[in-house]
């Protein structure tokens, strides 16, 4: 029997058989789920556009699962595709970075609409910006505050004092910005004021009323900003997300 109706966004798919997929969506209903889609890949499947990377649809999933126990993907309607995304390739790259992100931090099963709430909101602003560079490191940081890794910024998180405009580093296994010299240089990442201050408003956007999509960093903030947004990544998921090895190949294009 098909569930009631999940708003869900496609995250990733894998190739199964001749014509089908098993598509990981995030739905807002009953967090993470994977569904076998059936003949989505022949050329005429009503539900194929449901599957591309990005998606957001209405989606219905039948219980009564597969011969491997997995549930089917019955019925959907698509919502939004975000063609925006697809027409730019670093777009793209970032909005990949940002699903990844989703798919390694959250388990099968269960509920998070703030985070679902979120990605949705990244990805429609990313849609339409200028650089995705802005949006997404600061879905990166948000997502991980909401579960639980919400970096330290206004202090130093070792001992509590003043940062001012003395060396920084950004020490994830120490919770945050900390001195230079406490800091464990085996995780810890240096970072320049303009760095931090950018840290601090991709964090919390609202608080200085700022919209991620309609921001742009240079190359050198975007590189400072980056690496330690990456740090905290890998400290906490302990992964290390592949998606902007797809933006580094682009950039290293001849122009």
């Amino acid at each position: 029997m098909p569930s009631s109706n999940l708003t869900a966004l496609c995250l990733r798919r894998r190739e199964t058989g001749e014509r089908d997929l098993v598509v990981t969506f995030l739905t807002r209903e009953q967090g993470k789920l994977a569904l076998h889609a059936r003949g989505v890949r022949q050329a005429s499947a009503r539900n194929a556009a449901v599957c591309q990377p990005f998606a957001l649809a209405v989606i219905q999933a039948a219980t009564r699962g597969d011969q491997r126990g997995m549930s089917t993907l019955a019925q959907a309607q698509i919502e939004e595709t975000f063609p925006g995304l697809r027409e730019d390739a670093e777009r793209a790259a970032w909005a990949a970075f940002a699903v990844e992100l989703t798919d390694l931090a959250l388990p099968d099963g269960e509920p998070q609409p703030e985070v679902f709430d979120l990605l949705r909101a990244t990805l429609a602003g990313m849609d339409t910006a200028a650089d995705g560079a802005a949006p997404a490191c600061s879905f990166a940081l948000r997502l991980l505050a909401i579960l639980g890794w919400e970096p330290v910024l206004d202090a130093c998180a070792a001992c509590g004092g003043a940062l001012g405009e003395s060396e920084a580093c950004f020490d994830p296994a120490a919770g945050g910005l900390v001195h230079a010299a406490e800091a464990d240089r085996r995780l810890a990442v240096p970072v320049t004021p303009a760095v931090v201050k950018a840290l601090r408003r991709l964090l919390a956007p609202e608080a200085y009323g700022l919209d991620p999509a309609a921001l742009t960093m240079s190359a050198e903030l975007e590189a400072g900003v980056r690496a330690a947004v990456l740090a905290h990544v890998r400290c906490h998921l302990d992964a290390a997300p592949k998606s902007l090895a797809v933006l580094d190949q682009l950039r290293r294009r001849p122009a």
